[in-house]
């Protein structure tokens, strides 16, 4: 019987597969079938395992030891995309135990004369090094503190590497060095354009830059900010001079737990006759300019009168404030992010993108004029740069605001866990269809933050850091 189906078996499906095959050919054919069987489950892990990977689809990771330094991991695989690793003698991760509260510096860089030099005054040009010293000053635990750095240029990523590789006692645990050349599928690069042109007044141009670079800090971000992280400090590369204790200082606020109240060092400042409501919860509130709205309250006090005189304006805002702050039940938002003044060649506001208020935004010129006793139609109605507010505030209090820059920028780390992120669009404003009128880049920070339950703020006081100007 066995036979008989045997016979069937080879006599009856023979002819259908192989109608005109031998015996002889069957075998051959099986043989081939099972070597292109073996090469199609070797080659198709190979040829997709690049998806599989945690970081950009085009990365494989696979570190491989530096030649000469046997601290250094470099990752090389797509030419356009590197990345470098250095794990210091402070790193703590060799114990398994990561510090309690580890920050995250990041800078974002062109090539190496990103860290910019000063055309007046003294000239000066800083370097790398300068930029690791400003961090060193800060005296942070090293083993508290890792950094992202992220270079768009070849050699400068060489040298970068190189540099950090060969120094020693270093102001941080860990550092990851990344070079990209772009962004994937980037139609609109970065690359090219000058710093002369970073202050163009077009605003189509600058619309798309702040659009690529929210992409590059969004991108850094995501590649470095590892699960014990608690703060990130985000650092422009031409900042030559930070304040004593300003990362303790931001590190010290961000660890505030969020269901504390915060209100005894927060400065309620006027924002007199602003077009809109800023940072108030109230649906009653509206824009009239009757009204005085104080940043941070929800609530609205009457104008005062118009035939004062500025100096009596200024004490009666004040007080009026104050008499708002201490009366109202409403509870300032959680710390979520933190900036201060950036100062540049006599500019007392370089980073204009840090802002309180609605309405137009007073040019240099005029903010400065302001300043000299200078008044101009309209002001009244105009957002508050961080020198109009922080008049009259102390070192340790804060003032709440509605957008910031990102000269020096202290961010909640969880926040951006949870979705925090820079702006690619003009958020405030968007429709579908079309973006909005303004909140790209670090400006749109703070209109994400306050929907998750979290709020802006500036050091007050003598807080500020020093910009270069070339």
């Amino acid at each position: 019987m066995a036979m008989f189906l045997r016979s069937a078996r080879s006599s009856f499906f023979s002819p259908l597969l192989f109608p005109f095959a031998s015996r002889g050919s069957l075998r051959f054919f099986a043989v081939v079938f099972l070597v292109s069987f073996l090469l199609l489950a070797y080659v198709y892990p190979l040829s997709f395992s690049r998806f599989d990977q945690p970081t950009a689809p085009h990365v494989r990771w696979e570190p491989k030891q530096h030649p000469l330094y046997p601290h250094v991991r470099q990752m090389h695989d797509d030419p356009s995309l590197l990345r470098t690793v250095f794990r210091t003698e402070h790193d703590d991760y060799s114990r398994n135990s990561p510090h309690a509260n580890l920050t995250l510096v990041l800078t974002i860089t062109n090539d190496t004369s990103s860290w910019g030099r000063m055309t007046h005054g003294t000239p000066r040009k800083w370097q790398f090094i300068d930029y690791i010293d400003r961090i060193r000053e800060q005296k942070l635990p090293p083993s508290s503190v890792h950094l992202g750095l992220l270079v768009s240029d070849r050699d400068a990523y060489a040298a970068y590497v190189d540099e950090l590789a060969s120094a020693t006692d270093l102001p941080f645990a860990r550092a990851d060095v990344i070079y990209m050349s772009s962004l994937p599928g980037d139609a609109e690069p970065g690359k090219g354009i000058s710093r002369k042109e970073r202050h163009s007044k077009d605003k189509a141009f600058q619309c798309r830059r702040r659009r690529h670079i929210a992409r590059v800090r969004n991108f850094l971000s995501n590649q470095v900010l590892t699960p014990a992280v608690k703060h990130v400090i985000w650092l422009d590369a031409d900042v030559y001079e930070l304040p004593k204790g300003l990362f303790e200082r931001f590190v010290n606020l961000g660890s505030i737990p969020i269901e504390r109240n915060i209100s005894d060092i927060v400065k309620y400042v006027d924002l007199r006759d602003s077009k809109q409501i800023p940072n108030a919860p109230s649906t009653t509130a509206t824009a009239a300019s009757s009204t005085n709205t104080v940043t941070g309250t929800g609530t609205s006090a009457p104008k005062k009168s118009a035939t004062a005189s500025d100096s009596e304006k200024a004490t009666q805002s004040t007080t009026s404030a104050s008499a708002i702050a201490e009366s109202t039940a409403f509870t300032p938002l959680p710390i979520g992010l933190l900036t201060l003044r950036c100062e540049a060649n006599g500019w007392m506001d370089y980073d204009r993108n840090a802002w309180a208020g609605f309405g137009y935004r007073p040019t240099n010129r005029e903010l400065n004029a302001i300043h000299e006793g200078r008044r101009f139609p309209g002001m009244r109605h105009w957002a508050k740069a961080l020198s109009q507010l922080i008049q009259d505030t102390r070192d340790d209090q804060l003032v709440r605001l509605d957008a910031v820059g990102g000269t020096a920028l202290y961010i909640r780390a969880e926040l951006l866990r949870e979705g925090l992120a820079f702006s690619v669009y003009s958020v405030s404003g968007t429709q579908w269809g079309h973006d909005g009128e303004d909140g790209v880049e670090t400006e749109g920070l703070c209109f994400i933050a306050q929907r998750m339950g979290y709020a802006c703020y500036t050091l007050g006081g003598q807080w500020r850091t020093m910009h270069s100007d070339a």
